[in-house]
């Protein structure tokens, strides 16, 4: 069986981006090399485990992200600084 690419068509929805970002932010969360103190971004952090609140999984941080109402701004500031945060703790690892 070949694996292939699919894109999606149309634009895609704020609910779709959220469910991604959720991806992203948790792989940034379980990444071995993952320091806290380290993220620079406040927005970021906003939505990291800390000491105060634990990490619940995925599904408590698809929540979180909704009730935020983040608008596209938000998003690509969310999107670009978790893919950095991933970079910074592959190149601590």
């Amino acid at each position: 069986m070949r694996l292939q690419a699919v894109t999606r068509s149309g634009p895609s929805t704020s609910s779709d981006r959220i469910g991604d970002l959720t991806v992203q932010i948790a792989r940034l969360v379980r990444h071995r090399a993952y320091v806290r103190d380290q993220v620079v971004s406040g927005m970021l952090l906003r939505f990291l485990p800390n000491g105060m609140r634990p990490w619940l999984g995925p599904d408590d941080l698809r929540r979180r992200l909704d009730a935020a109402g983040l608008d596209q701004r938000s998003l690509d500031h969310l999107f670009a600084n978790v893919a950095t945060e991933i970079a910074m703790a592959h190149a601590r690892s």
